[in-house]
């Protein structure tokens, strides 16, 4: 919409000095002023009562956000309504040059005031559009958080126990009020086991255990069937690693022991988004990597 506004601003910039360039270059007598003059009046006050409409919503949303009209603009949370304030304004501005100066020519009997006036409302538009580009640059190029609300997230991120922490923090503004939040998260290994063993009231912990003394009391009893046999490089007895009972449930225990492993960092980015998104309701897309 940003780009809409600024190419129609820019086109009528260069249209109007084009034409008060060649009135200048080949100057004709006015006809119709005042016919002209009415017509300016009336497109002026359209442009009035349209420039009131978008200056209201403008000003309640900007008391909706408790910040004055300045902040709310500067901050461009709203630059569609902006920019229509804006076309309004230049609109309405425009009609008044354009019609004192249509009404000097006319008086005068110099085409060099229309000229004059001509060049100035291009101007106008030139100006006008030059501001939405300045304005919204931030928007176009990709707006982030600010630094205080980043802050805010990535201090949220790094006082979390199981966080080590965060590298490339970066936020883009995807629309208005709305903001997409990346980074890279370190988490401590230990701690992710530690509240992992520690879910369901200690179930995982004890499922564990179970599976990891059975499998261990497999082991035991291929060593000691093994007795008097030769030891291998560790100073196990190799019969214990080529049973295939013993190993299959020595491996379901650790295959399971990674697996949850695994999930367990998984839930935890999904609680690290949910708590982003506590801290910041505008964000409303989180992208969290593990480093």
């Amino acid at each position: 919409a940003i780009d809409a506004f600024v190419g129609v601003f820019f086109a009528g910039s260069g249209v109007s000095v084009a034409h008060g360039v060649h009135t200048l270059l080949n100057p004709t007598p006015v006809e119709h002023a005042f016919v002209g003059i009415g017509v300016l009046a009336a497109s002026a006050a359209i442009d009035a009562y349209s420039l009131r409409v978008a200056y209201v919503a403008l000003r309640e949303n900007a008391e909706a956000r408790n910040m004055s009209l300045a902040e709310f603009i500067h901050a461009g949370h709203d630059p569609t309504s902006v920019a229509v304030v804006a076309e309004d304004a230049a609109a309405v501005a425009g009609c008044g040059v354009a019609a004192a100066a249509l009404f000097a020519a006319h008086v005068t009997g110099d085409a060099a005031y229309d000229a004059f006036g001509s060049i100035a409302v291009g101007g106008l538009l030139g100006l006008t559009a030059t501001y939405l580009i300045n304005s919204n640059r931030l928007l176009l190029l990709g707006r982030s958080l600010g630094d205080e609300k980043m802050r805010r997230v990535t201090d949220a991120i790094r006082s979390d126990p199981v966080v080590t922490e965060v590298y490339r923090a970066k936020s883009e503004e995807l629309g208005p009020g709305s903001y997409r939040f990346v980074a890279e998260i370190e988490f401590s290994g230990a701690k992710v086991v530690e509240r992992y063993l520690q879910s369901g009231e200690g179930a995982k912990r004890r499922q564990l255990h179970a599976m990891f003394r059975d499998a261990a009391k497999e082991m035991e009893r291929v060593k000691v069937n093994s007795s008097g046999k030769d030891k291998d490089a560790t100073g196990e007895y190799s019969d214990a690693y080529s049973d295939p009972k013993a190993c299959a449930s020595m491996d379901a225990a650790l295959r399971l022991y990674g697996e949850e492993v695994v999930t367990a960092v998984g839930d935890e980015v999904d609680r690290m988004e949910k708590t982003i998104v506590g801290v910041e309701p505008t964000i409303h897309y989180v992208d969290l990597e593990t480093n």
